[in-house]
């Protein structure tokens, strides 16, 4: 089946629809109908016909749902419900939310709670005809079809209301669903970022994506609740009136002895639900570090790691799962089958204690009344009552999340006689930890110019920046600009780990504002990306990854940069954007800049101090306050605090190597080829249980409680007034309550294991699955299968089994007493199950595509919250909170346009389906009515018609939503079935490697099938314990070096060889275990930082404390409340980006690897933190390769090789490549890499030269 699913995506031309397929069905179903086709749902059988002939031969699609009705766009409803919420603001509680949420649409309130009425009204009525009828049998037989037609029409009645209730029920559920999820999109636009994370993102994404889905089906029950009064108050009238007085209400005070029960555990399924998601968010959380991470994470060979902390994580979900269904099973086992005990102990107080003569119609119509009593005063009101038990978790999480403190930052007023031009920061304090001490402390006025602010690391440079924008939790004094709060004026922002989105080049710098065309190409222009776009295929239309996958640190950097400078703002915050660019584009970066900066304030943070002299300002910032500024002979002496020396402060030259041209649209708009749920995928669902055979005993309980219940049924029908009687439905009574126990037991433990054993298999084929599947599929997308997914297999998937088996052994049961009673009405049931497979055929593929469709549509609005959530500072500062609003609005109406779609047409077919058995019940009826005069057979067979119907066509709809959910099951399955990558473990190797020598030999290298090759042949031979620095141009292939290395992507010809050893003979574990890297972005999780540091408990304090001693973090660390075990979920707010990079390296320091590669590892770093890092690993005994950001890093290497397109242009050491003799005093060759160190300036040439020599040999 094939779907529209894509990658979310900013597209600013079309905002109206995400598909551009021409509207197959563009009004809504009510928007021509007549009120006599929407009571009998006409209105929609004519759109399943319309449907049904497009469908024949070819799939459903998102354009074929039916637009809602206007009144039910989500951004009338989200502006009236987050008005009354502002009016709410000082005291949001769950019944102020659950008024907010569910009292809005009053209309549809109130008609829901009619048509209720008047269904409670009919099946009451059916109890006083059914009675009347059998007492009629020796009556006139006009009379008798006179009371048959008034059974039957109201059995009509019954069956209008019910599905109208379904129909607008789950319009309304899906509304109000949708509306709890655009107010809590909403919300987050109002929080710190701080906040956000500290909240845990995980469980917000879990509150979407999984909270508000269980609610979905669960909702429409909540009415049954409010509508209890009228339908007890009906029936106990009825008792009353049949049993002369009050003794017959003891009838409903037996039934309802099971609602202290209800009551007890739903108290105990809520602290157990609330346990639970607890546990959920968590692994969400850890999972999706696990995503994101996981390209790190398999370098590192830390997959077992956290496979183990997210199998505890499910363990404790799994456990907390069991103990809520053994609430579920009690509760269900002892109230769902209550009118048969209920009515059997009745029926023996009404005889033993003489209170009234009862005979077989009295028993039956009592039987009746009572099984509608069960049903819908017992039955689904417990729904209800567990729907409100879920609520109130939910509402208390949402009530969490909107009284949250929203950003408050003080209102700056101008004092309009001593206004001041300029930034102005007054006395100003800016905390991460609100209750301890402020990171920055300080006062300074920013007149127009470039300003430079440098210091080391931890020193509170970006933690400026963000206070500037706002961004931390709390800030005291004022920052004013040209005398207004800068809230009022527009400031562009180049964050230091640049947020990309999903979407092209070009919608990621105009980020949903107006097309400039001028403006637009005048900051590609400054930002030098014109060459990048026009190495792309598309230009500026090509599709940028999850997280700019396709693209370079440079290119991210320059992109973030083009997106602030088309804001044309009034200040630019830019933090440190020039350290991932080489010399040559650094340098005109810098001199657009100063251009800029005559007419705006820029403030540059900057570890690249050889620009500090031309700025206008420079500032020294130093534990998070100014040491010092002023022009560059103010603050010169002060910079030995950043560099020793600034003459040999050498310049940056970075060539990232960028996926090539062809890979530059890796992420399109995906075309999703759904494997369809077939019989295979259910014989998987039962081998996942820890005892398939189960499967038998199952079928056999549930077959033999519902034979105990209609031996019941057929005892009372032949009613004599015997002792033995009494004793004989009593053990009937029991036996069923034990089977009804061990039934449900048995279901709840297969279906639970069955999904432990699937998310366990999931975790494992996923950290097994090569890296291409996560560079070619959105985070969002796979990790919806690990909360969404799973959470219905494990939770509405048992309920619906439960009723499967339940409803279909009724079923069954039900058919073969009704034979062996009216053998003649086998023909009837022939043609009218006939009939029902007609409708099926019809309906079938029409409810699971559009169920699939409206599963799909699901994806991209979870896609796009996730999104939001990392790119929210972005968002909120260049202001474009009402364009994502207005985009998330427009996911949520396809949403709830495909979920009206799939819900009406669900409901049409079980309308249908109902139909045809009422029909069936018509002419059974009139067939026992026309021929038995035997009271017993009369009665069973008039209950039976009776009941049947009404669980025939429940049983139908269930099966088909079974059906559906399966795809949930289907898509986790497809995670288990991914293609490995090569073996993780091979036979063990032992002590190897021992020295680090690495070779390469004829190695070619593309990173997918039917792609240009990246490595064309290199070969090349790095002795042992040898420095080698890797340099080369965007796109040379010296990453790809790497990642043959770690075989994230396997080789195509040749060989690798590491201490004469051809890694491809080895397990992935202990090639990867057996190489250190330190990354360009520092991968940190949460988590202890001893868990940052040794995931694996390998180490004991002393040497963790020794290795942070190296790196000079343990006195920092010190300080921190609990050390080593402090918690490192809000990173940030702990450590700076240099200070995350020295935890890399500490992780190295411990593992003690003979071959160590750094990834462009100091880029974002100050010129000391590089010399430390430099310092620390050349004493390591150890290869080292470097990718090179900085030249004078890599002078006095071993090795240097320049890479070109795949091949090795140079490969030599450095002074070789630079000077015909070692007593030059300058650069004589003309080589690559001498045209690199020339570009870096004269005096820096000289001190690269310089180092060079030093290591000739």
């Amino acid at each position: 089946m094939q779907k529209n699913e894509e990658t979310i995506k900013l597209d600013t031309s079309n905002l109206n629809t995400i598909l551009n397929d021409e509207e197959f069905y563009s009004k809504p179903l009510n928007a021509e109908s007549n009120i006599f086709k929407r009571i009998f749902l006409l209105n929609v059988q004519d759109y399943m016909n319309n449907l049904y002939s497009e469908i024949i031969s070819k799939d459903i699609k998102f354009n074929f749902s039916h637009t809602p009705p206007l009144q039910d766009s989500q951004k009338i409803q989200v502006e009236l419900l987050e008005n009354l919420l502002n009016q709410k603001s000082c005291d949001i509680t769950k019944m102020s939310l659950f008024k907010l949420f569910f009292l809005q649409q009053k209309s549809k309130f109130a008609l829901i709670l009619f048509v209720l009425a008047l269904f409670s009204i009919s099946k009451c009525g059916i109890s006083i005809l059914l009675s009347t009828l059998i007492d009629s049998i020796q009556q006139d037989l006009q009379i008798k079809y006179a009371y048959g037609i008034g059974l039957v029409l109201l059995n009509g009645l019954s069956i209008i209301c019910q599905h109208q209730f379904y129909s607008i029920g789950y319009e309304y559920s899906t509304i109000v669903r949708m509306s709890m999820a655009n107010i809590l999109y909403h919300k987050i636009f109002k929080l710190h970022t701080y906040q956000i994370k500290s909240t845990n993102q995980g469980k917000i994404i879990n509150m979407i994506s999984a909270d508000l889905n269980l609610l979905e089906p669960f909702l429409i029950y909540m009415f049954v609740v409010f509508n209890l009064p009228i339908a007890l108050g009906l029936t106990a009238a009825i008792l009353w009136i049949r049993f002369d007085g009050p003794q017959g209400l003891l009838l409903l005070a037996l039934l309802f002895l099971a609602y202290p029960i209800q009551l007890f555990f739903t108290h105990r399924i809520t602290i157990l639900v609330k346990k639970t998601k607890e546990y959920a968010d968590q692994r969400v959380k850890l999972t999706n570090e696990f995503i994101e991470g996981i390209r790190l994470i398999k370098m590192y060979a830390w997959e077992q790691s956290f496979i183990k902390s997210i199998r505890n994580l499910a363990n404790q979900e799994h456990f907390a799962y069991i103990l809520t269904h053994l609430q579920y099973v009690i509760l269900r086992g002892t109230t769902f089958f209550s009118q048969m005990w209920a009515s059997a102990i009745f029926f023996m107080i009404m005889h033993y204690g003489s209170f009234y003569e009862i005979n077989v119609s009295i028993m039956l119509s009592t039987l009746q009344l009572a099984a509608f009593a069960r049903f819908f005063c017992v039955n689904l009101s417990s729904f209800g009552l567990d729907f409100i038990a879920n609520l109130k978790i939910v509402l208390e999480r949402m009530r969490v999340v909107l009284s949250m403190e929203e950003i408050t930052q003080i209102q700056y007023l101008a004092d309009q006689q001593q206004k001041e031009e300029g930034l102005v920061l007054r006395n100003l304090e800016g905390y991460w930890n609100i209750q301890g001490q402020p990171q920055i402390k300080l006062s300074y006025k920013f007149n127009l110019g470039l300003y430079a602010v440098i210091g080391k690391i931890g020193s509170g440079k970006s933690s400026l920046l963000n206070a500037i924008i706002g961004e931390m939790p709390k800030t005291t004094g004022s920052i004013l600009l040209d005398g207004e709060d800068i809230k009022n004026r527009k400031v562009g922002y180049v964050e230091q780990e640049p947020f990309i989105f999903p979407a092209s080049f070009k919608e990621n710098i105009l980020f949903g504002r107006p097309m400039d065309e001028y403006l637009y190409q005048q900051v590609l222009e400054q930002s030098n990306l014109i060459m990048d776009l026009q190495n792309m295929d598309k230009g500026d239309s090509t599709m940028i990854g999850e997280k700019g996958l396709t693209l370079s640190g440079g290119q991210k950097a320059r992109l973030s940069l083009a997106r602030a400078l088309y804001e044309d703002a009034d200040v630019y915050l830019l933090d440190d954007p020039l350290s991932a660019v080489d010399a040559k584009v650094s340098r005109s970066i810098f001199n657009n800049l100063k251009f800029l900066a005559k007419q705006r304030i820029i403030i540059l943070v900057t570890h690249q101090v050889q620009f500090a002299p031309e700025c206008d300002q420079i500032i020294i910032m130093n534990e998070g306050q100014i040491m010092a500024s002023g022009e560059f002979k103010d603050v010169n002496q002060h910079l030995n605090l950043i560099t020793d020396t600034f003459s040999q402060q050498e310049q940056q030259v970075q060539y990232k190597n960028n996926v090539t041209k062809q890979d530059n649209d890796l992420y399109k708009k995906e075309e999703l080829t759904s494997k369809p749920v077939t019989l295979d995928t259910y014989k998987r669902f039962i081998k996942q249980w820890q005892c398939p055979f189960l499967l038998i005993f199952m079928i056999i309980f549930y077959l033999g409680q519902e034979i105990l219940l209609q031996l019941y049924i057929f005892f009372i029908s032949e009613y004599e007034d015997e002792g033995s009687f009494f004793l004989l439905i009593g053990m009937l009574c029991i036996g069923a309550l034990v089977l009804n126990l061990i039934k449900y037991g048995i279901t709840t433990f297969s279906i639970l294991s069955g999904t432990k054993q699937t998310h366990d298999q999931m975790i494992n084929s996923l950290s097994q699955s090569p890296i291409s599947y996560f560079d070619t599929n959105p985070s969002g997308r796979i990790l919806n299968r690990f909360s969404n997914d799973k959470s219905l297999c494990d939770f509405t998937m048992n309920l619906s089994l439960w009723e499967v088996f339940e409803l279909n052994s009724y079923f069954i049961v039900s058919i073969a007493f009704l034979i062996s009673i009216l053998p003649y009405f086998v023909i009837v049931m022939f043609f009218i199950i006939c009939f029902q497979v007609y409708i099926l055929t019809r309906s079938y593929k029409i409810i699971i595509e559009t169920k699939e469709c409206d599963s799909i549509q699901k994806s991209p609005l979870f896609d796009f919250f996730k999104n939001t959530l990392n790119g929210i500072v972005q968002i909120k500062l260049y202001k474009q909170q009402q364009y994502f609003k207005q985009f998330f609005n427009q996911l949520s109406n396809n949403c709830i346009r495909s979920n009206f779609t799939f819900y009406q047409c669900s409901t049409n077919f079980g309308y249908k389906v109902h139909l045809s058995g009422w029909f069936a019940s018509v002419i059974g009826t009139m067939i026992v009515i026309g021929v038995y005069e035997n009271q017993s057979v009369f009665s069973q067979a008039l209950l039976i018609l009776t009941i049947f119907n009404d669980q025939f066509q429940w049983c139908m709809r269930q099966m088909i939503q079974v059906h559906a959910m399966m795809s949930s099951c289907q898509r986790m399955y497809e995670i288990i079935d991914l293609k490995p990558e090569a073996p993780q473990y091979l036979e063990i190797i032992q002590n190897w490697p021992t020295i680090g020598e690495v070779r390469f030999e004829q190695v070619e290298l593309r990173y997918r099938y039917n792609t240009p090759l990246i490595l064309k042949g290199i070969n090349f031979e790095i002795p042992q314990k040898k420095r080698i620095g890797i340099i080369g141009r965007t796109g040379a292939g010296k990453s790809s070096i790497l990642q043959a290395m770690f075989r994230m992507s396997e080789i195509e010809k040749g060989s690798i060889v590491i201490d004469d050893v051809n890694i491809q003979k080895l397990g992935l574990h202990q090639l990867r275990s057996s190489i250190g890297i330190i990354p360009q972005s520092p991968f940190l999780f949460s988590g202890s930082i001893r868990r940052n540091l040794d995931p694996f408990n390998e180490y004991t304090d002393k040497e963790l404390w020794d290795a942070l001693q190296q790196t000079s973090l343990d006195e920092y660390i010190r300080k921190l409340p609990k050390q080593l075990d402090s918690d490192m979920t809000q990173v940030n707010s702990i450590f700076s980006v240099g200070q995350k990079q020295l935890i890399c390296l500490v992780r190295i320091i411990l593992s003690k690897k003979k071959i160590i590669v750094l990834d462009e590892a100091t880029a974002n770093l100050d010129q000391k933190t590089d010399d430390l890092i430099q310092l620390v690993i050349s004493k390591f005994d150890a290869t080292i390769i470097t990718i090179a950001h900085r030249l004078n890093t890599i002078a006095d290497y071993d090795y240097v090789m320049v890479m070109q397109d795949g091949k090795i242009i140079e490969y030599d050491k450095p002074l070789v490549l630079l000077c015909n003799s070692k007593d030059d005093l300058e650069i004589t060759k003309n080589t690559e890499f001498a045209q690199m160190v020339k570009a870096t300036g004269n005096e820096n040439s000289k001190v690269i030269l310089k180092l060079s020599k030093r290591n000739n040999k």
